[in-house]
């Protein structure tokens, strides 16, 4: 991703709420993470070489957990196509 969102990302890191809490961060998930996401969303499957390199490819990451937990995220890629996925089974209380 690039350098403005990383310095943001930090910056959010410091100021989330504690673990139980929704939390915000701007970051890309991991490969496993974003593999496991998709499936429980019910998006198609994509290999983990796919993921691998569509990921880094970021122009702007965001994800949603709850604790250590991830519920749900949503991305930029680099040809400005925007996704996101957020398991049907998951609720978030505002």
């Amino acid at each position: 991703m690039n350098e403005h969102v990383e310095n943001t990302a930090e910056h959010h890191k410091r100021s989330n709420p504690p673990d139980g809490q929704l939390r915000v961060e701007y970051v890309v998930p991991s490969v496993e993470e974003y593999r496991t996401l998709r499936k429980e969303a019910g998006l198609t499957q994509i290999t983990e070489e796919a993921a691998t390199k569509g990921l880094p490819n970021s122009l702007f990451a965001l994800t949603l957990r709850i604790g250590q937990e991830l519920i749900g995220m949503g991305r930029v890629s680099v040809d400005g196509y925007c996704s996101q996925a957020l398991p049907s089974g998951k609720r978030i209380r505002a």
